[in-house]
Parts: structure tokens; C-alpha cells; sequence
């Protein structure tokens, strides 16, 4: 046997959550479904049994509140995954029809947001911010990392406007935090303080800091700009 990602997923990508992992397993006779190592040696199936391998997978694209809603509501009947988790995942309620419920979809993924801040760890370095910035200016600046921007000394969140660090501090710093320990695995989610979606989701070593570093040049040049006498 030789298997990869049992515990230690791949990451998503601007705001994506981590990828399956990687699953060994017997379907005995009696129905049990008994786990195998994937490094282990001398596996033994017999003629009633079955051997399962279900293959890890790469992490997801943008948060899972942003994902069509029609797509999620195919997935459900597809079986790819459950009305439950439709609900608790996507934010998509689906009614008993199998369709999506266009009105009880945006309560639901408003109520998952919000939850998110409730739940969340306060930023390393909170910013204050305004919910007012010119809508005009997002998106003008330069790149930190998908959904982020750098304009001057100041990153930025793109979908909202959310102040999120100034120069040489990382963009992350003013992210209210989610953390979910998995024995040795740990989830930690970045949020937009404005609006709690997931700027960026990291699957670490337990203990282990944060994984994602984009800090060009230009922007830790900016602190030393800004900071010029005059």
C-alpha cells in the first residue's frame, strides 16, 4: 500500500475549503467497513469482501456562499451531497421539489456570514473600518492575493473594501480568524470583517503558522515610502 493526503488535505484557493482525503478501507461480509492504513503491508480481501480506495482530492475555488445556487441544488440531486449539506455548507436551501428556494437562499447564506463573525477570533491587527468607501475605487489597485489589493500602503479587501493591514504588516493580519483542530490537523479560515466571507482557508500541522506569505517587494517598499521624512 502507498497512499497520500489521509490527514493532510490540500488547500483551497481564494476562500476555497480543503480537498477530501484520501481513504483506504474493507467492506467485510457483515457490512463493517474496517480502515486500512495506507502504508500498510499484507492486506488481505477475501472473496465476499470489498476493497475501497477513494482518492483525496484538490481544495475548492472561492467561498462556498458564492457558488451558483443551481449548481449546488444539481450536486444535491446527483448525490454528490446531502440537502443537509447543501444548507450548512453553500448556504442553498433546497424545498421539497428538489429546486432552489430563491427566498429562504439569501436568509440562509446572510445567517452563515454573520455566524462566521459571531464565532470568529479577533484579528491579529483590527482595523477601524468604513463601510462607506467608494465602491469605485475596488478593484483599481494592485494584486496581493485573489480577492485582495494593494493600494499604497494598504490592502484591501476587493468585494467589500475592508481595510485589511497597512504596509510591511501581512494582509491577513486584519482578518477575524475561524479555527477547527482536527487531532493533528488545523483548519484556519480568514475572514472579510465586513462581510465574513473566506478571503483564504489554510489546511496546517496542528501548531504550525500560517502557511501563506504574499508580501512582493512593492509592499513592503510602501511602509518604507509612507515613512519617508518629508
Amino acid at each position: 500500500m502507498l497512499g497520500m493526503r489521509e490527514w493532510l488535505p490540500l488547500a483551497g484557493f481564494a476562500g476555497g475549503m480543503p480537498g477530501a482525503n484520501t481513504d483506504f478501507a474493507i467492506r467485510r461480509a457483515d457490512g463493517r467497513r474496517d480502515i486500512v492504513s495506507g502504508h500498510a503491508s499484507g492486506v488481505i480481501v477475501d472473496a465476499d469482501e470489498a476493497f475501497e480506495f477513494r482518492l483525496g482530492s484538490g481544495g475548492g475555488f472561492g467561498d462556498p456562499v458564492d457558488r451558483d445556487a443551481a449548481e449546488v441544488a444539481r450536486d444535491v440531486r446527483q448525490g454528490r451531497i446531502t440537502v443537509q449539506e447543501a444548507a450548512s455548507v453553500y448556504g442553498v436551501v433546497i424545498d421539497a421539489a428538489g429546486k432552489v428556494d430563491s427566498s429562504a437562499t439569501p436568509v440562509r447564506r446572510t445567517e452563515l456570514l454573520r455566524d462566521r463573525l459571531r464565532r470568529a477570533r479577533l484579528a491579529d491587527k483590527p482595523l477601524q473600518q468604513d463601510e462607506h468607501a467608494a465602491a469605485s475605487e475596488r478593484g483599481s489597485g494592485l494584486p496581493l492575493y485573489p480577492g485582495v489589493e494593494q493600494r499604497g500602503p494598504t490592502a484591501y479587501s476587493i468585494a467589500s473594501g475592508a481595510v485589511l493591514a497597512v504596509s510591511p504588516d501581512h494582509w491577513t493580519d486584519g482578518c477575524p480568524m475561524l479555527e477547527e483542530q482536527r487531532e493533528r490537523l488545523l483548519i484556519r479560515s480568514y475572514l472579510d470583517p465586513l462581510t465574513g466571507r473566506f478571503l483564504l482557508v489554510e489546511a496546517l500541522p496542528a501548531g504550525e503558522p500560517r502557511a501563506v506569505d504574499t508580501r512582493p517587494t512593492r509592499w513592503a517598499r510602501a511602509a518604507r515610502v509612507t515613512s519617508a521624512p518629508a
